[in-house]
């Protein structure tokens, strides 16, 4: 038989704590940093669909309130993300708070979001100030405007040849070239998507257009624009709505990639697992021990201040 404790308060009181660690230790490795934990698994991400990919990217930044991050992790809010995004990513980089990382992917998701750049903080509060009642479609089709591109909403396809432009022109500044010496793409990266993805939604066929034109007589500004947008289409989700204008065709097909069930770093799950079963357990036996210790100390108190009534026996 166990002896109880000696100090049965102080194993209560331990008890409690492990139990409480216990509980928040699994309320932040298995809800908070889930999505998180997910979206940086190459063999989760491999295993699972872009929509899927997307869901649990979302959680990520609702539940552990992150920073974009678009090179190590691969995040996806720059090309998927609406309005309600930009807004949410826009209050936290204004929010002055230091926990909130604030880098060049930010910025550059609120640029590719609204087709707009600005350097200064200010700038964004107001633009969005005066253009938050405005479409993301209508934040685009403006941005192009900066670039004295009229583009109208919805969409025509007498405007083919400006998009590609903006996608395929090249720099005539002789220090803005590449490593190779090569000019650089005069629009800037951001414009450049929003244009690839304009002409993708409204079902621009690049080799439709080729077959249908006199290939040996077009600017090298347009055929370096279908190069470019064979690029972008490369890395682009086929057959599904995620990123798509409000003018974009319904999906070609409902396929999605099969989500099979697996166990992703098993040995790290089932550690974490162990420890927060093993903490809990000891923290609930330590509990109940030093309750049921305090119990049979009282006890024999209350039975020296209750005698027995043995008047009966007299």
């Amino acid at each position: 038989m166990k002896k109880p404790p000696r100090r049965p308060k102080l194993a209560i009181t331990f008890g409690v704590l492990l139990l409480s660690g216990a509980g928040v230790l699994a309320w932040f490795w298995f809800y908070t940093l889930a999505p998180m934990r997910r979206v940086l698994d190459l063999d989760w991400r491999a295993m699972h669909s872009k929509e899927a990919q997307w869901a649990e990217e979302q959680k990520s930044y609702r539940r552990f309130t992150r920073s974009p991050d678009l090179w190590y992790g691969a995040d996806d809010i720059y090309r998927f993300g609406d309005e309600t995004w930009f807004k949410w990513l826009l209050d936290r980089v204004l929010s002055g708070d230091s926990s909130f990382r604030v880098c060049g992917c930010t910025m550059e998701c609120l640029a590719v979001m609204s087709n707009h750049d600005f350097d200064a903080d200010a700038d964004w509060a107001n633009w969005y100030e005066a253009n938050k009642e405005k479409t993301q479609e209508e934040w685009i089709q403006d941005g192009f405007a900066t670039q004295g591109m009229t583009i109208s909403l919805p969409p025509s396809d007498d405007e083919t040849e400006s998009l590609l432009m903006i996608l395929g022109k090249r720099s005539k500044d002789p220090k803005n070239v590449n490593s190779a010496g090569e000019p650089r793409l005069d629009a800037p990266g951001f414009m450049r998507y929003n244009a690839y993805r304009w002409l993708r939604d409204m079902g621009f066929d690049p080799v439709a257009y080729l077959l249908k034109s006199d290939v040996a007589s077009l600017p090298k500004e347009l055929k370096e624009g279908v190069t470019q947008y064979r690029e972008y289409e490369k890395g682009d989700v086929p057959n599904s709505g995620l990123g798509r204008l409000s003018f974009a065709p319904a999906p070609e097909s409902d396929w999605r990639p099969s989500i099979s069930v697996m166990v992703h770093k098993t040995g790290i799950q089932a550690s974490l697992l162990v420890i927060v079963l093993v903490a809990g357990v000891t923290g609930l036996g330590l509990t109940r021990r030093g309750i049921r210790t305090l119990r049979l100390k009282s006890a024999p108190a209350s039975a020296a201040s209750h005698p027995p009534d043995t008047a009966g026996d007299r």
